[in-house]
């Protein structure tokens, strides 16, 4: 059985519920960053939890799954029950459970049919709207976000054909390319298609061997993408992040006005 670690459901609907996997050791931020888990890393004087949260309270999000473990407490501590008019729940890993079972164990706590999920140590402009709009199809299982990148040294890429996903390739250092960016939007349906363990990827354990029994929808994702997981990138995230929110708040004033 999986750990049980959870908090209750909340008692009112939602429209847009996603869980973030903000668990992480961070072992190669440890040189600049020490004393919070990795999603609390201070990007331009704020935890870096607060950027992805501030841009989901602003696509509409009401409720929102924390899947934490390391220094959780932390966490727990920042963040309390609601957190920019979203409700905060929290899913507790005793032990690490990889991205697939923190996803299926945070998954308890949500309500609605369908969700998203994102990992909490990377920021971009999540395309949320597209990928509810793929979920129309009722043929599409899944929608996963994907960007381009000019360096796939970190990587591995995903083959597209006709916008679905069609494959996984290798890390390619020094080449441009498609690469999955992390973030997904599941049908609750598929957590009872396959029989899987407690601790599992969602990549490597689920997407790549069950490809051929899914129609995921691959929507890309407009501008930067950028991961904290390392010094040099954690470094670039101090200007470019609220340079990045700038940029998508002119965007979403110019739709609005048209």
């Amino acid at each position: 059985m999986r750990p049980d670690r959870t908090t209750h459901l909340p008692e009112s609907g939602v429209m847009r519920e996603a869980i973030i996997l903000a668990g992480g050791l961070g072992t190669r931020l440890r040189t600049v960053v020490s004393d919070v888990p990795k999603s609390l890393a201070t990007v331009a004087g704020r935890p870096f939890l607060n950027w992805q949260l501030e841009q989901l309270a602003d696509q509409g999000f009401s409720h929102v799954v924390l899947a934490v473990g390391y220094m959780h407490d932390k966490v727990m501590a920042t963040y309390g029950d609601t957190f920019a008019g979203m409700a905060i729940h929290y899913a507790v890993e005793e032990t690490a459970l990889g991205t697939g079972g923190a996803i299926w164990q945070a998954a308890r706590l949500v309500k609605g049919d369908v969700f998203f999920t994102l990992n909490g140590d990377t920021y971009f402009d999540l395309p949320a709207d597209e990928m509810e709009a793929a979920l129309q199809d009722q043929e599409t299982d899944m929608a996963m976000a994907v960007c381009h990148v000019a360096d796939c040294g970190r990587y591995g890429l995903v083959s597209i054909v006709d916008g679905r996903l069609a494959g996984f390739r290798e890390k390619a250092p020094g080449q441009p390319g498609a690469v999955n960016a992390g973030a997904y939007l599941f049908r609750r349906s598929l957590m009872d298609r396959w029989t899987l363990p407690e601790r599992f990827s969602i990549e490597t354990d689920f997407l790549q061997p069950h490809l051929s029994d899914l129609s995921v929808a691959a929507v890309p994702v407009r501008g930067d993408f950028i991961d904290i997981g390392i010094p040099e990138d954690y470094a670039y995230s101090q200007k470019r992040i609220p340079e990045l929110k700038t940029l998508r708040q002119y965007r979403n004033t110019d739709a609005a006005s048209e």
